[in-house]
């Protein structure tokens, strides 16, 4: 897996821990779509797109407003 910061920065201390795609590997791969909602996701969600890691999102509606919302 590759965790990434409430900013988006990547977290690379856990790459040698982890037996899990790299975060070079994640991107190579054309579609990277994750599917997560809830207010309680929203900061977890915001830091995963500011990374760039994900190309498509799919989530709930009321996410959906307060991601755009800022």
């Amino acid at each position: 897996s590759t965790l990434v910061t409430d900013t988006g920065e990547v977290i690379h201390d856990l790459d040698d821990r982890c037996i899990a795609v790299t975060e070079e590997q994640l991107r190579a791969i054309g579609s990277r779509v994750a599917i997560a909602g809830g207010p309680s996701k929203t900061r977890a969600i915001r830091a995963v797109l500011i990374s760039g890691l994900l190309t498509s999102l799919v989530t709930d509606s009321f996410t959906a407003g307060r991601l755009l919302a800022g």
